[in-house]
């Protein structure tokens, strides 16, 4: 199961405690509206960054969910602006997946290769088949996707 919540909610916390705090109720309401107790994949979602006494709540908030078996990985999904979001991800480097939806594909190329600096996992959507052109002009071969789904095999983006 895949739930993903807002950090949003996280930019009005006081202080470490307070992130620590909102971290916590929004995994229990996920569970209950989900019915579910655990969640496979958590994303929090950043549109800006956060202060370092919000990260320390959500992170030590998130540790204990996992000590628990409530969370098993932990997802980025950056909202708004790449740099701003990978900039975030470079100092809290605790994510195993990073999501970036609906990114370009210009951006979506330094989200890939931080990931791969990483070694972790990242998913992307492509907004729609310019962005997929785009991607072909900039790594050429002789293949030519006629689709998003193939588009999406090429450049590894599905199991396909």
């Amino acid at each position: 199961m895949v739930a993903s919540f807002s950090g949003f909610e996280l930019e009005r916390a006081t202080n470490e405690a307070h992130a620590h705090d909102l971290t916590s109720a929004l995994i229990v309401q996920h569970l209950s509206s989900l019915g579910r107790g655990g969640l496979d994949f958590l994303f929090l979602q950043i549109r800006r960054a956060l202060e370092e006494t919000t990260w320390a709540g959500f992170f030590g908030a998130v540790e204990e969910a996992r000590e628990q078996g409530l969370v098993r990985y932990l997802g980025l999904e950056i909202c708004g602006s790449v740099v701003g979001g990978l900039a975030q991800w470079r100092f809290h480097d605790a994510f195993e997946v990073v999501m970036a939806p609906g990114t370009p594909a210009v951006d979506w190329k330094s989200v890939k290769e931080v990931a791969e600096e990483r070694r972790v996992g990242a998913v992307a959507t492509l907004s729609d088949l310019t962005d997929c052109q785009q991607m072909v002009r900039e790594n050429p071969v002789e293949f030519r996707p006629n689709s998003l789904e193939e588009c999406a095999a090429w450049v590894g983006l599905s199991d396909n």
